[in-house]
């Protein structure tokens, strides 16, 4: 039972302060799209908050009144079994006589589908179609969300929205939402497409986001051959976007307001747009061949890229000395002269062919004005090789007369689990460490302060 010496505000500033977790006010975008998502150290922090919040509340009545505001501002929802559940609580009051749901200000739905290969389609896609119809009756109860995280495993490529019945949570207008980050399972046989159309309608209903994760859309025929802006007026709260490039040989029809070959100028959609995660796409030897031998320009570096002073790379294979994809680092070394920051996002997993041995990837186009480049490693399990691999790319980048960044003043390892790493295995990567932490570069970790990673 609280104190009566201390007042309730220093008590729940108490219990914010011993819950205090990451993302709670803002998604950090280099963590939360990966198929790892769940794995990522802030994510586990958050989950252990979120329980000791549960634990404070149910000490005791006097508690649970002081914490009730606390206890749901971030709510996550694991199994879709208590979705209907949730949304009968969040429609109920709570001790203070508030609704619940008025106290959300972040909702996460990172839920297993509870399909798999061997169900029935015509058992999968009602289901699916009824839990996207309860999160639609969910989002009215929650008038002050500020984040949504969408992360759902549908199997199968059957589009679930071939009907205009029934309440989708993309047609629930949201005025306070401010980021929205849909994550597809890293699966072809795991996407749900919601249709172009239908994205457009939940954008123009939420003029207030700032930051989108997007997920893939189906493209309707039709749009490919539009004369009139899709988009009815710009998106000007927006600062961040986080897209892949799905349809390479065609403009992004979300990025521009009239077809590149119009003539007309353009209106600027994302007047304020500075920082882009860029997920490359995979490109085959057939789609080169489509393509001419050559990948087009994206239309986000072609209309926003002189706009942008952060780019964040990400490409879950292996990129190859010859890969196409490094194609696109020229791109965005021409169209983003204002660029401050770099990302390099890889899988960094070292090829174990002999002829490998000797192997490096190097950026293939300089950047004259990014002063920090940002680093992470895609894949969990440590290996010296591919660490050594990810350092050596970073020291040829910042040091040396070839350099490729000769402003850049820092480089940040953006992932816990790389800091991590470098720190207990530092005995097996000193000679790298020591080539970098001798060039001068500052070193910085996650959260931007200096790593002190200890090499001798």
């Amino acid at each position: 039972m609280p104190s009566p010496t201390l007042p309730p505000e220093l008590w729940e500033t108490i219990f914010r302060a011993a819950t205090l977790s990451d993302g709670l006010h803002e998604l950090q975008m280099h963590t939360m799209h990966y198929c790892h998502y769940r794995a990522d150290m802030g994510h586990r922090r958050t989950r252990r908050a979120l329980a000791t919040k549960r634990s404070i509340a149910n000490v005791c009545r006097d508690w649970f009144m002081l914490s009730e505001s606390l206890a749901y501002e971030h709510v996550e929802l694991r199994s879709y079994l208590h979705l209907d559940a949730l949304t009968q609580h969040m429609k109920g009051s709570g001790l203070l006589g508030q609704p619940r749901g008025n106290y959300v200000r972040r909702l996460d739905i990172a839920a297993p589908s509870g399909f798999s290969k061997s169900t029935p389609e015509e058992e999968r896609f009602p289901k699916a179609k009824d839990i996207l119809s309860q999160i639609g009756e969910l989002f009215p109860l929650l008038p002050n969300i500020k984040i949504f995280l969408f992360r759902h495993a549908f199997l199968g490529r059957h589009n679930i929205f071939d009907t205009k019945e029934g309440l989708h949570f993309l047609t629930s207008p949201s005025p306070t939402l401010e980021s929205v980050t849909w994550i597809d399972e890293n699966w072809n046989w795991a996407l749900l497409e919601p249709p172009f159309s239908l994205w457009v309608k939940f954008l123009e209903s939420h003029p207030n986001l700032k930051t989108i994760h997007r997920p893939r859309l189906e493209y309707e025929r039709e749009y490919f051959d539009y004369e009139e802006p899709l988009l009815a007026k710009p998106m000007s709260q927006v600062t961040q976007l986080s897209l892949r490039v799905d349809h390479l040989a065609r403009p992004d029809l979300l990025l521009t307001s009239d077809p590149l070959s119009s003539g007309r100028e353009p209106m600027d959609l994302y007047p304020n747009l500075r920082h882009v995660v860029f997920m490359f796409s995979v490109v085959g030897p057939m789609d080169m061949e489509m393509l001419g031998g050559t990948l087009p320009t994206p239309t986000m570096l072609e209309i926003h890229g002189h706009k942008l002073t952060s780019v964040d790379c990400v490409y879950h294979k292996v990129l190859l000395e010859d890969s196409p994809q490094l194609a696109w680092f020229s791109m965005i070394a021409q169209f983003c002269p204002n660029l401050e920051e770099l990302g390099v996002f890889l899988n960094w997993r070292w090829r174990e062919r002999e002829s490998d041995a000797e192997w490096d990837i190097a950026l293939p186009h300089a950047f004259p004005n990014v002063k920090r480049l940002k680093v992470r490693r895609l894949v969990k399990k440590f290996d010296v090789a591919a660490y050594r691999q990810m350092l050596g790319f970073v020291r040829r980048a910042v040091s040396g007369l070839e350099r490729t960044l000769p402003s850049c003043r820092s480089v940040q390892f953006v992932e816990e689990r790389d800091v991590l790493y470098l720190r207990r295995y530092g005995d097996k990567l000193q000679a790298e460490l020591g080539l970098l932490e001798a060039s001068g570069i500052e070193i910085l970790d996650s959260p931007g302060t200096p790593a002190m990673l200890g090499a001798k």
